[in-house]
């Protein structure tokens, strides 16, 4: 009997050991990471392509694509019906269809984060403000089902801030006017009321420097809505954000919106405007 025990045990050692010799000389895989992804050379198969915020054709355009432009195709939908791009514009998304590569839908990784967007949901429509509270001016009026692409948010998403469809101005609309989807936490917050003037005047010209004898640098246009950044104490100027870049304007041909004194805007110190 101690003799079958024995051989017993002799055998189950002989059955263990190899098993364990082997896990022992044998290393664990090493995981492998994913070389980064720079993107591939992109051509266009038409003259003109436009290239917008979201994978959506109600997107709004952040660029244009030509035959001289160069660009990268970083990355695609799941379907590969768009594909992302990334050229001088930033980052955006183009039409599969219109867009020729070396290569295949394979080799591009599919994009994790869509940007988010918002459909209207109010009836008969949706006040779109150049701010975040009904004091400010409306720029827009967007009817029920329409789909805008979100950019921000103000207060804890109590407003959004939307880019209108194709070459639209942006502006805000109320959060109970709309329906979010999308990843609307990785927005930026922006908790400051902007301070924004609407110019009553034709062709106001923009100076480089808060003085009347400063060289011009652009100019406003009628009822266009501008940022103002920055303001000199005598208030006499305002100094606004264009595509002429900063310049200071009169303030006699502007009407501001927004609570200048609780702003924090900055202030500069300059003469008397005349005299």
């Amino acid at each position: 009997m101690k003799r079958i025990n024995f051989v017993l045990i002799v055998a189950l050692v002989s059955l263990v050991l190899p098993l364990s010799a082997h896990a022992a000389g044998t290393p664990s895989p090493v995981p492998q990471i994913a070389p980064h992804f720079d993107g591939l050379p992109g051509r266009l198969a038409v003259a003109r392509l436009n290239v917008r915020r979201a994978p959506r054709l109600t997107s709004s355009i952040v660029g244009k694509l030509t035959q001289d432009t160069p660009f990268l195709i970083i990355g695609r939908t799941l379907g590969a019906v768009w594909v992302q791009v990334k050229g001088d514009f930033g980052i955006g998304w183009a039409d599969r269809e219109y867009i020729r590569f070396d290569g295949t839908v394979r080799d591009l990784p599919v994009a994790e984060v869509i940007p988010p967007f918002l459909t209207i949901n109010g009836l008969p429509f949706v006040h779109v403000r150049v701010g975040p509270s009904e004091i400010y001016p409306i720029v827009a009026d967007i009817l029920p089902g329409v789909e805008i692409d979100v950019i921000a948010t103000h207060r804890r998403a109590s407003w959004f801030q939307v880019a209108l469809p194709d070459d639209g101005p942006t502006g805000w609309v109320r959060s109970d006017m709309v329906i979010v989807d999308g990843p609307i936490r990785q927005l930026p917050d922006l908790p400051a009321m902007p301070i924004i003037a609407q110019v009553v005047s034709y062709r106001v010209n923009v100076r480089s420097e808060p003085r009347l004898d400063a060289p011009v640098i652009g100019v406003a246009r009628y009822k266009r809505f501008y940022t103002v950044v920055g303001l000199d104490a005598r208030r006499n100027f305002w100094q606004i954000e264009g595509s002429f870049g900063k310049g200071w304007i009169l303030s006699e041909f502007v009407q501001v919106f927004g609570d200048v004194e609780d702003s924090g805007l900055p202030e500069v110190q300059t003469k008397p405007l005349r005299g």
